[in-house]
């Protein structure tokens, strides 16, 4: 399975309303992912993870297995032709690797018959 980067850009950003015209100097041009790719781990699922809250520092990058629960499903019809298609899902499970992060993401991202 590859691992495809969904970090959106600039002409995703303004297609989708996330930034308007922005100096280039600026610091902030908004959210850098779609909404609804975050999710926010509490103290309990944290300790049932066994994730070590010390070491977990911004920016650190984790690999993550899920399985995912399609909880509904949505295709909207505009009166202009154009369809707007969304799906939700529940992480039902969920595997967090530690320190493993960059072999794992290499293996992945192969491409055929490397």
């Amino acid at each position: 399975m590859k691992l495809v980067d969904m970090k959106m850009t600039e002409k995703e950003m303004k297609d989708s309303g996330m930034i308007t015209e922005t100096p280039a100097k600026s610091a902030s041009k908004g959210p850098r992912y779609p909404w609804g790719l975050s999710i926010s781990l509490d103290d309990s699922t944290i300790d049932k993870l066994d994730i070590d809250f010390d070491t977990c520092n911004v920016g650190k990058e984790y690999t993550a297995t899920v399985v995912l629960r399609v909880t509904s499903k949505n295709d909207n019809e505009r009166q202009d032709r154009t369809h707007n298609r969304s799906i939700s899902m529940q992480i039902t499970k969920m595997a967090v690797e530690k320190g493993k992060f960059d072999a794992y993401h290499k293996e992945l991202n192969k491409g055929p018959g490397e």
